[in-house]
């Protein structure tokens, strides 16, 4: 049973982060004051959005590539730091190397403010190859990304 007076505890281990998803799932199905609940809760806290509702999908898996965006410390400090960057109104850059989950985090940022602030979006994306920006059907590309998060 989910406490929903404390929901802005959520478990950050992938066995018990899908249960606390599908429980919420479950719980939301028919209930419109706990989606009206849960969307302000997402709208508020972006970590929050993340860890419960957002996906991410790993090529190398074998078998489940779909998974939950279960957010490690350094990626929250990122996720805060980016939304602190749109709020002062600064540009950011990160160098990264692979495998830090930081496309997702910025596709994750900017889905945050499409679907919950769209007055503050002004957002250019790029790829140090241009058929990695936009292309159906393929999870190399950025706009694929957003696409798979909208879906999932």
């Amino acid at each position: 049973m989910i406490d929903y007076d404390n929901i802005t505890v959520y478990p950050k281990d992938l066995e018990n982060n899908l249960k606390f998803r599908l429980q919420i799932c479950q719980d939301a199905k028919n209930d419109t004051i706990l989606q009206a609940m849960l969307k302000d809760m997402c709208r508020k806290d972006v970590l929050f959005l993340f860890n419960v509702f957002l996906n991410t999908y790993d090529p190398r898996r074998p078998i489940v590539k779909n998974i939950p965006f279960i957010t490690y410390p350094y990626q929250d400090e990122t996720i805060l730091w980016d939304k602190e960057t749109i709020e002062l109104g600064v540009d950011n850059l990160v160098e990264k190397s692979r495998d830090l989950g930081c496309s997702w985090m910025f596709v994750g940022n900017d889905l945050h403010d499409w679907l919950f602030h769209p007055e503050k979006i002004e957002t250019l994306w790029g790829s140090w190859k241009e058929e990695y920006v936009d292309q159906r059907g393929n999870m190399k590309t950025i706009f694929e990304k957003f696409r798979h998060a909208l879906k999932n």
